[in-house]
């Protein structure tokens, strides 16, 4: 079969990038917990590529710390490197971390942070960002000789937990998130042999826990306790504002924060969570079939010659909601994402440019496609970078017509709560007007991306393919509507990696 290439990238440069997953393991009778930790990092990969770390603490209290820039299955990929570096520990916290514009190659960045000041010590892996101005008010709190390595909000939220009030740990970091406002999810292993999980009181960023005969499993979503299935019992949402504490072979929780509302991040479900990740009681890929179905709802397409295709990866689940509702041919080969491209991976671009220039890896287009009517299919279009070369490729292939539906409302917003959406004048649906940002009409969007038409599924649609009522999400990015402050509030909107 003859193909045309479109060009294409190995990850998904168009869509947003959550910036963490974190988890976390004990053993009560004291196994080595290190294996189970790498094991979720890596079943959490598609949350954070750019760098991976553990860190475990031993029997006699001291904690072990191993980080580096890559794949947790390159960086992990020989077995002796937990053995080289003393990596053996009963319990233990992980990360793997996306990198914003400008911060990548700086390993002192990576987590988990460890901080030691007289005598004690903790490790600490966080995901979510603190807002620029909190976060510069908490750090003019800490004492001046503090010995920072790093510019990242996970740090100085590591020291203000060694210098809250308090003997006890859990006692010490429910003073120090008091009163912080931002989006969290934190793994904590402390030199006194506990295993704590923390959440924001918001909910915005999620956290589970999975419940062992001989511990606990902490995990951004279930995704990270999926190959320990036979030693889950049960498994559980950490609630907003909510501590859980493993020790001694007890667990505890604790409400440290008051919880008035919840604001979830409605791009989890979307495109962030990993398709068989349970959300509200569905797969995840589950929810994105819904979404199809509700753009079949908002959309129909009277042409039956028409064939619906997704756009692989993350467009798949959706288009087949929307044939299945529709009734419209759906083809799931006639675009092919070229998965060789892992040596180089747009992942480390710093910029747009470089994002741009990567996109010389290919999609494979089937020769299948000539003289057909396509509508495209994505959970949802951002700066469009990639829709617009693959449409490109599509015309010269021979397709007739090109649509684009997604499965998500336009992106109007940036945000500040852990999320990497490109700069605001990036973003497909708006631009700059004087010193104002303006939505672009969708006639305007399809004519950039070279569409002869491109829709949007409605907010309320969405909400209702998620099945959560739409005031208990965070929808900022859709529509402006931040869920801490208001809409006077000025928000310095960069990243976590903040410079103070």
């Amino acid at each position: 079969m003859a193909k045309t290439e479109a060009p294409s990238s190995y990850t998904e440069i168009d869509k947003p990038h959550d910036k963490c997953a974190v988890v976390g393991a004990i053993s009560f009778k004291g196994r080595d917990v290190a294996k189970d930790i790498v094991v979720s990092l890596a079943a959490l990969q598609h949350r954070g590529q750019d760098g991976t770390g553990i860190a475990v603490v031993r029997k006699a209290g001291e904690i072990g710390l191993y980080k580096k820039q890559g794949l947790v299955g390159n960086v992990f990929a020989r077995h002796s490197v937990l053995t080289e570096n003393n990596l053996f520990g009963f319990i233990g916290i992980g990360q793997n971390r996306y990198a914003t514009a400008g911060s990548r190659g700086l390993e002192s960045c990576l987590q988990p942070h460890v901080v030691e000041w007289e005598g004690r010590s903790l490790a600490v892996a966080h995901n979510g960002n603190i807002p620029n101005e909190i976060l510069a008010r908490i750090r003019k709190e800490l004492p001046d000789n503090i010995p920072f390595k790093s510019n990242t909000d996970t740090e100085v939220l590591a020291w203000r937990i060694m210098f809250s009030k308090g003997d006890l740990w859990p006692e010490k970091i429910k003073n120090a998130l008091s009163g912080i406002e931002g989006s969290y999810a934190l793994t904590i292993a402390t030199d006194n042999g506990e295993l704590i999980g923390a959440r924001d009181k918001y909910s915005i960023r999620p956290l589970v826990v999975g419940y062992t005969e001989d511990g606990m499993i902490l995990a951004s979503e279930t995704r990270g306790l999926e190959h320990h299935m036979e030693k889950v019992n049960h498994w559980e949402e950490i609630k907003g504002g909510e501590m859980i504490i493993a020790a001694n072979g007890n667990i505890d929780k604790i409400q440290f924060a008051r919880r008035d509302r919840t604001a979830r991040c409605i791009v989890e479900p979307v495109y962030f969570a990993f398709p068989t990740s349970r959300e509200n009681g569905f797969d995840n890929s589950e929810i994105r079939r819904r979404m199809g179905m509700q753009l079949a709802e908002e959309f129909p397409i009277a042409d039956r010659n028409t064939i619906v295709c997704g756009i692989p990866e993350s467009g798949n689940h959706v288009a087949e909601g929307y044939a299945e509702k529709s009734g419209i041919l759906y083809r799931s080969g006639l675009i092919h994402k070229d998965r060789y491209g892992a040596g180089i991976r747009t992942f480390i671009a710093d910029t747009d440019e470089q994002r741009d220039s990567l996109l010389e890896y290919k999609f494979s287009i089937s020769e299948g496609v000539r003289g057909k009517n396509l509508v495209l299919i994505d959970d949802s279009v951002i700066r469009s970078a990639t829709s617009k070369r693959l449409v490109v490729a599509l015309r010269k292939a021979g397709v007739l017509k090109v649509g684009l539906l997604s499965g998500s409302p336009p992106f109007v917003d940036i945000c500040d709560l852990g999320i990497d959406i490109p700069d605001k004048e990036k973003l497909a649906a708006v631009y700059k007007k004087g010193e104002h940002y303006k939505e672009r009409k969708m006639t305007d969007i399809a004519k950039r991306i070279g569409l002869d038409y491109i829709r949007y599924l409605s907010l309320d649609g969405l909400v209702k393919a998620i099945g959560r009522k739409k005031e208990d999400l965070c929808t900022h990015c859709l529509t402006h509507e931040h869920p801490i402050f208001d809409a006077k509030t000025v928000v310095d909107k960069t990243n976590c990696f903040v410079t103070i």
